[in-house]
């Protein structure tokens, strides 16, 4: 019988949508317990390990972002369609969130609404400059705080296609990862270092690996899987050391994004993972401080959760799924693909192009 372990892996069949999946409850566990404890007066973290691992989450989302953008660029290197496609992957879904959440708190929350700021609020969130107007309530420091990373993925996809033709060379992709690591760690201001130049490195890995990506192996994924509980074991071990903290979540992202590109389910589940990331935040927010306040943590955790989920699926279903769809035909119309752009400088092999 043959093996298939070092088989090149088949790219089109992976469980990245089951990752991220992942990666956004990893996000909510620990926005729920921060939200709880600023709620309740208190700094007291609940002992949960899954919790700390927010940080991994939002690295390995920026990691499986460089690699799909990288490839579907590649793949149709028409600037026109390729800011098409992403405009209405991230869009449609982030507007309808924040004018949701604002409609939401102003009738929940009249009391608390700065009204002279909600213009404001709504311009800067809607350019994703949500650090120029993190709230319009008095009394709540933001609405959604994880809007930040949102800001870095439409700068990194209005970047992408001019600096292609550098992410080609595998040097200046390796110089272009240093300098945004050494930027990210040599910044004193977090806000500073939270800033596209101080990601940029981890959508550099992701194109790494979208270049790699014909020779990882199952046999690869396999080991990359079973690394994984190492790293998260080292990450802690190097807890407080902000260096190695970042080198950790960085390793452990490529960890879990080889072990991921393997399908290791047969059916993924619906993929959610964007909108539960978007509605999560202000979902806590409001149970914390408005419906639940007060109440036990796991009352707050399960309230949270299943509104969010919900919210995340109807969200998906009525605006996100229609919108790709209408981006891919708004796609198709503007005219023939060109053919791809070699990885690495040879011509596309006929049987490699899309059809």
């Amino acid at each position: 019988m043959k093996d298939k372990s070092n088989a090149p892996r088949d790219a089109r069949r992976n469980n990245l949508d089951s990752l991220r999946l992942i990666l956004a409850s990893l996000v909510v566990l620990e926005h729920a317990n921060n939200l709880f404890h600023v709620a309740q007066g208190t700094s007291y973290r609940f002992p949960f390990f899954l919790v700390n691992l927010s940080d991994v989450a939002v690295s390995t989302f920026f990691v499986i972002s460089g690699m799909l953008t990288y490839d579907s660029y590649r793949r149709d290197p028409d600037i026109i369609r390729f800011y098409l496609r992403r405009m209405f992957r991230v869009f449609p879904a982030y507007w309808s969130v924040l004018l949701l959440q604002v409609v939401v708190f102003c009738l929940a929350a009249t009391t608390l609404v700065l009204w002279d700021r909600l213009p404001f609020y709504l311009a800067a969130n809607a350019l994703t400059a949500n650090f120029l107007a993190p709230t319009f309530l008095e009394g709540v420091p933001a609405i959604n705080g994880s809007l930040w990373t949102i800001k870095i993925e439409a700068s990194y996809y209005l970047l992408l296609p001019l600096l292609f033709p550098l992410l080609v060379r595998s040097p200046l992709l390796l110089l272009l990862g240093l300098l945004s690591f050494a930027w990210a760690v040599g910044i004193e201001h977090g806000t500073l270092a939270k800033q596209l130049p101080g990601k940029l490195y981890l959508f550099a890995i992701g194109i790494a690996l979208a270049r790699l990506s014909s020779r990882i192996t199952e046999r690869h994924a396999l080991i990359a899987l079973l690394l994984a509980p190492l790293g998260i074991v080292l990450k802690f071990a190097t807890e407080g050391l902000f260096i190695l903290q970042e080198l950790m979540a960085a390793a452990l992202g490529v960890c879990l994004v080889i072990a991921f590109m393997r399908p290791w389910l047969q059916r993924e589940p619906m993929d959610i993972s964007y909108t539960l990331y978007l509605v999560h935040y202000p979902v806590l927010v409001l149970v914390t401080r408005f419906l639940f306040p007060g109440q036990p943590f796991a009352i707050v955790l399960a309230a949270g959760l299943v509104l969010s989920v919900l919210l995340a699926v109807l969200i998906s279903l009525l605006i996100e799924r229609p919108a790709l769809g209408l981006g891919r035909r708004l796609v198709s119309r503007s005219g023939k693909p060109r053919a791809p752009r070699p990885m690495n400088g040879a011509p596309v092999p006929a049987q490699d192009k899309p059809t």
